[in-house]
């Protein structure tokens, strides 16, 4: 079974929480409470203060709204009875539910829906962002809820099955939370149950039997813990394998290092000075290795892994065979670590995460910890935008405008890492402070990873000198652009890149780890074509941007950064499947060059003439656009739109952008197409200038470095990735007039067709 077995349908949240009373007797899971009435103080953005354990010091100090949280995929559960009056409306905004304003409100369910119970559905496409509910009759008197969709049901499953993979309750035959209650709620307690029950070991004689209770801990019958479980996690033996060779020759290679952990504990944390993930191997194998073995060697995945584990076919012990990455410079690194420790940037390490890696492979991080321009947890910096447009650090936090930015679930595990960008990397803005200092105090990790984001701008002569002298080797990932002579790849290239280097690193199962974000990216790849190739047909054409960039000019243009597709690997992935984005004068590995205009238009938008030293510039006719990730909150904005009014952004049309990717993996990938197909698929032309596409024969290495001149945009001939390949998903092909040869021509009639369609000489509808 796959995890997309599981997710079918919707889950449900009950609008009340849940009733801890009322336990399944199956899975532990808390029943639903969907009780909808007056008298009842639902969350419904009411400011308070935080008091909880895990509050940050603002939070502490500063009231924020309080939500019902929700994800994706969710039935939103209202019960109640037909003779209560209650009704469930959707209103427009906080303001209106806070004064029970129904002139705008959309009646959801009526006074009859709720027996026994009426759904909200949050379907996966649903917009993350705040929804309000009140019944007519009952919401002065309180009967008035907030919802707040904080994530996708997908990455918060993916989250918690991994939670429940190697869980302690494994051991007791305890997945489905029959023993110990569980405080866990849907989506997360389904997924967390999916992991658990996946790593359960075959043979299941390891179980207790049925006189095991919980009572602050696991008892038998006489209120003892043993015979209350000795199940193994398959994980945990797998990883443990792994460790046994490198025991074997380390007793004959290294005995000192073995003699050192006698001493005392091991250091629990790997970012903790000290650290050695084969202290605790070693400990578990010496107090099993006796003839009277303790309790704890009948579930010690050490000593399982030890006495199972089978040696060469020679009966010889061999040292582990080293690892070796080549790097997107060339050089070549190897190690005979099984996982060795990393330190890489904050987006580097979601995306190595998104691929299996444990988070405690991982020694700590550096660079900001959520995107330039994010108003993540009230925090906002300009940047390079202006960010005078809107109180931006007292505007709700919409996830969705930054797509790139860490969830609640990853926050928390960041916070648990080593932070080697303690002056920045809070801010919310580009961050390029790497303090090795504090490798000295904790220790230094056995690789460093610089990736394509932000490349080697964190490094310093010193810390560089410092790694050289430890032997520590600094593994590069680029998207190839950082250098003129190097051509730019495509997301879903660098992705794969990201794969090679979690499997070189040790991380189990890699394969399997990234099977069900593959499947996602694959189908939504199928998905995003054909919604490419109809906006095409309707003649919408898009250009990327950095925008708005500094102050505005007197007579309202203003700044900004033209990207052409050739020059970021999004674009590159957004125009090889179809998307119609104009090139412009910015030449290879250089938005500075042609890329900036210092005064753009909103109704007279053209190219710099950067290529002809400004004798020729072309129009930029817009009817989308794709704005940079960083500006969203400037761009997006009411007041934006009317201080500089391009019919694209008074429309709408537009859709996010994240520029260099940020987190390189399947995951992400996923995000980002479904955020521009949802929008591109309502596009409509706006610019009355006519254009035609031009044909590309094949989006190679030869295009890649000659790219189109400005203005003009690629005739959609859609690739087709390998690793898609017997996904299940049937590849889209657009139909046979958009061949090559004929893409122009067909174009043209279309577009002479629509013309007659507007005078109704003709009827005729384009798909």
């Amino acid at each position: 079974m796959g995890a997309a077995d599981v997710h079918g349908g919707f889950y449900v949240e009950g609008i009340n929480g849940v009733i801890n009373s009322e336990r399944d007797l199956t899975s532990g899971k808390r029943a639903d409470d969907g009780t909808w009435e007056v008298g009842i103080d639902y969350n419904h953005g009411q400011m308070v203060l935080c008091t909880g354990r895990f509050c940050s010091a603002d939070d502490r100090v500063t009231p924020k709204p309080k939500y019902v949280t929700a994800h994706t995929c969710a039935a939103i559960r209202f019960e109640y009875a037909a003779n209560s009056s209650s009704t469930v409306y959707e209103l427009p905004n906080q303001q209106a539910l806070d004064s029970c304003d129904f002139s705008n409100a959309i009646l959801r369910g009526d006074e009859a829906a709720g027996s026994p119970h009426f759904d909200v559905l949050i379907d996966y496409d649903h917009d993350k962002t705040v929804y309000f509910y009140a019944s007519r009759v009952g919401c002065t008197d309180g009967q008035k809820v907030a919802v707040n969709v904080v994530e996708d049901h997908e990455s918060n499953f993916a989250q918690c099955e991994g939670m429940g993979a190697g869980s302690s309750r494994i051991r007791h035959c305890d997945c489905n939370h029959q023993l110990k209650p569980s405080t866990i709620i849907d989506p997360c307690h389904t997924a967390f149950v999916y992991g658990c029950l996946r790593d359960m070991p075959d043979d299941l004689s390891c179980c207790p039997d049925e006189t095991v209770t919980y009572a602050s801990g696991y008892i038998n019958a006489t209120g003892g813990s043993h015979n209350t479980g000795t199940c193994i996690s398959k994980s945990k033996v797998e990883s443990n394998l792994e460790m046994v060779p490198i025991l074997k020759g380390l007793r004959t290679s290294d005995p000192a290092r073995l003699s050192a952990f006698d001493g005392g504990p091991c250091v629990r944390y790997s970012f903790q000075t000290g650290y050695d993930s084969m202290c605790g191997f070693y400990k578990s194998i010496s107090m099993c290795d006796v003839a009277s073995k303790p309790h704890e060697c009948q579930f010690d995945p050490a000593w399982l892994a030890w006495t199972t584990w089978a040696p060469p076919d020679d009966g010889t012990v061999q040292a582990p065979a080293p690892m070796s990455f080549v790097d997107d410079i060339g050089a070549a690194h190897t190690w005979t670590k099984a996982q060795p420790t990393i330190i890489a940037h904050v987006f580097d390490v979601l995306a190595l995460v998104h691929m299996g890696m444990d988070p405690s492979q991982i020694i700590g991080t550096y660079g900001e910890r959520a995107s330039s321009g994010s108003n993540l947890n009230s925090y906002y910096h300009a940047g390079y935008s202006p960010g005078n447009l809107g109180d931006h650090a007292n505007t709700p936090y919409d996830a969705a405008l930054f797509p790139s930015d860490p969830t609640p679930e990853e926050q928390a595990m960041l916070a648990q890492m080593l932070d080697l960008s303690p002056e920045c990397s809070a801010t919310n803005t580009y961050c390029k402070h790497f303090n090795h200092t504090l490798l000295d105090a904790n220790g230094w990790p056995d690789l460093i990873i610089q990736g394509p984001y932000i490349g080697g701008a964190a490094w310093t002569d010193e810390m560089l000198a410092s790694a050289s002298s430890k032997g520590i080797p600094i593994i590069r990932l680029t998207n190839s652009y950082s250098t003129e002579d190097a051509l730019n790849r495509g997301l879903v290239e660098i992705i794969q890149r990201f794969e090679e280097l979690a499997s070189a690193l040790g991380v189990s199962g890699v394969e399997a780890a990234t099977a069900h974000d593959k499947a996602a990216l694959c189908a939504e790849i199928e998905a995003f074509k054909p919604v490419a190739h109809a906006s095409q047909l309707r003649g919408v054409r898009a250009l990327a941007a950095y925008l708005p960039y500094g102050a505005a000019a007197p007579n309202g243009d203003i700044g900004g950064f033209a990207a052409a597709p050739e020059e970021d690997s999004v674009l590159v992935m957004l125009e090889e499947l179809g998307m119609a984005i104009m090139h412009t004068d910015a030449t290879q590995g250089s938005w500075e060059s042609g890329g900036y205009t210092p005064w753009m238009s909103a109704t007279n938008l053209v190219s710099t003439g950067a290529r002809t030293s400004g004798r020729v510039k072309v129009p930029y006719p817009v009817d989308f656009w794709l704005y940079d990730q960083r500006v969203a909150l400037d761009f997006t904005s009411d007041s934006f739109a009317a201080a500089w009014p391009h019919p694209a952004v008074v429309a709408g049309q537009y859709a996010n952008w994240p520029s260099n990717g940020h987190i390189h993996s399947y995951r992400h990938a996923t995000t980002i197409l479904a955020g521009v197909r949802e929008r591109l698929a309502v596009a409509q032309k706006l610019d009355p200038l006519e254009t035609t596409c031009t044909a590309v024969d094949q989006f190679d290495d030869e295009y890649r470095s000659a790219g189109l001149a400005p203005g003009e945009y690629a005739c959609p001939k859609p690739v087709s990735y390998a690793m898609c390949d017997g996904m299940g998903s049937t590849p889209w092909e657009a139909p046979e007039a958009w061949t090559l040869a004929t893409a122009v021509a067909e174009i043209d009639r279309l577009r002479a067709e629509n013309a007659q369609l507007k005078t109704g000489t003709i009827r005729m509808v384009f798909v």
